[in-house]
């Protein structure tokens, strides 16, 4: 299979990374007070982090943003460790 973009990746860089604002989802909550709780312990511990809710009809809880991906799944590998499950998303 070959991908050929016709009109150039405008956030793509020479090295192969994106740039752009890169999230890493720690969790994601039915009840919003959880994904309060966590923000808060998250801001504790020095992380900025986001409130969204998604099409999985879920409170996401977004630690973040990178300027990159590259940063972001530099960062995943360390909440991984914390949040099994975690995963990088993109604005």
């Amino acid at each position: 299979v070959r991908i050929q973009s016709l009109g150039g990746v405008p956030q793509l860089r020479d090295d192969g990374d994106f740039t752009g604002a890169y999230y890493v989802q720690v969790g994601a909550f039915a009840n919003k007070d959880n994904a309060d709780r966590l923000t808060r312990t998250l801001a504790k511990a020095g992380h900025k982090s986001r409130i969204r809710y998604g099409s999985n009809n879920m409170w996401n809880v977004q630690a973040g943003p990178w300027p990159d991906s590259f940063g972001a799944q530099k960062q995943l590998e360390i909440f991984s460790i914390l949040y099994p499950g975690s995963f990088v998303v993109g604005d």
